[in-house]
């Protein structure tokens, strides 16, 4: 029997645990550092999570019920370049809001004791030196960007201030995508508490600018927070994410900032690509490439809420909209797929209209959705 090494107990860990156990029957050594903590943050996530949760741990509404999770319907787009919009998703579809923490504890409870999983409680320095035929490394952010990482330019966002603020239960079921002056804010509803962060660049304006704003969104929402923090942070991916036998996920892969909530959707996808790889079916040279394009694609759809604009006046935006427009530019010049599927959204007349995959995390109805809502209609039927 094969063995995987799966290094780290945070959510995309968990993840990775439950996928092999599902798909595969090889042994796995789940290796973790009992004294790492993960940040206690409400999330967002896309349409692919609660699929592969489905997927791989016949996870249900009960056990959603056992969380803080709540459904997501959508995304409430509001002071960006265009009309305010509520980005839907479909009537047979639903996302989630969930606490990350309560969820990898969810899943590190339901799946430790099972036969074919030992834990080792350790820190791992080299994963190369591990005895398994296959190692995936989830240990979070880098230390060192030097080498192996590209330094994402394109987004204009480096740090959040999140305030946690306890609720009796819910008011809305989609996420908030706020721009703001000096960037933009997320609302995330969990049954018991509403997480809202403010993402800037810490380069632009002060912490204490950032501070006073929050307490007149967090008043105009009607919250008081209990918790705040600041996280700074920085847009990457990796030049090789599969190397032989060895797979990073998670933060250790990559990490593009939250808006349209990708980070845990992506993370599901590499473990498909590694499952590809491992058994053989893509080499790691393909595999490679549709990591990038991937993430590219990501990119670019973030960027288009950036080339959008806002409804503020401010050196933020400024430079948001022009690195936003670049990027979505080149993107037109040398991505097939996202040409064609802009060239879809703009031209077509049918939402439903069969497109080879999704273009980032969006099918062909939410890029006509967003390119209307976002103002983008016309700017990019010139660039077209």
């Amino acid at each position: 029997m094969k063995k995987l090494a799966v290094i780290g107990r945070g959510l995309v860990g968990c993840l990775a645990v439950g996928h092999f156990l599902r798909w595969t029957n090889w042994h796995i050594d789940w290796i973790y550092d009992p004294s790492l903590e993960s940040n206690p943050v409400g999330e967002g996530t896309n349409l692919k999570v609660p699929y592969a949760l489905y997927e791989s741990l016949a996870f249900n509404w009960n056990d959603i019920q056992q969380l803080d999770a709540t459904p997501k319907i959508g995304i409430l787009k509001h002071n960006w370049g265009g009309a305010d919009y509520l980005h839907p998703f479909p009537s047979n579809s639903v996302a989630l809001h969930i606490n990350a923490i309560s969820l990898q504890n969810y899943i590190f409870n339901k799946l430790k004791d099972n036969d074919r999983i030992t834990c080792v409680e350790s820190n791992v320095v080299e994963s190369s030196a591990l005895d398994a035929d296959y190692v995936m490394v989830c240990t979070g952010s880098p230390k060192n960007f030097e080498d192996n990482f590209e330094i994402i330019s394109s987004i204009p966002v480096n740090t959040c201030l999140v305030s946690q603020c306890p609720w009796p239960m819910p008011t809305f079921n989609y996420s908030l995508t706020h721009a703001q002056k000096h960037g933009w804010t997320f609302g995330i509803p969990l049954t018991n508490r509403c997480s809202i962060g403010y993402l800037y660049d810490r380069n632009l304006v002060t912490e204490p600018e950032i501070r006073n704003q929050i307490k007149d969104i967090l008043s105009e929402l009607k919250l008081e927070p209990s918790v705040q923090r600041i996280i700074q942070f920085r847009n990457y991916r990796r030049r090789e994410n599969f190397q032989d036998r060895v797979c990073y996920n998670g933060n250790a892969s990559f990490f593009l900032e939250p808006l349209e909530a990708t980070s845990t959707g992506t993370a599901t996808d590499i473990l498909r690509m590694a499952y590809d790889h491992w058994l053989g079916t893509a080499s790691s040279e393909q595999v490679n490439t549709i990591y990038r394009q991937e993430l590219d694609h990501i990119e670019a759809m973030i960027c288009l809420h950036y080339m959008s604009g806002s409804r503020f006046a401010s050196n933020f935006w400024d430079g948001a909209t022009r690195r936003g427009t670049q990027k979505v530019t080149d993107m037109l010049r040398y991505n097939q797929e996202f040409y064609e599927i802009i060239k879809l959204a703009i031209e077509s007349q049918n939402p439903h209209q069969r497109t080879l995959k999704e273009v980032g995390s969006w099918t062909l109805n939410s890029y006509k959705i967003n390119i209307q809502g976002l103002g983008l209609y016309h700017r990019l039927k010139a660039l077209l």
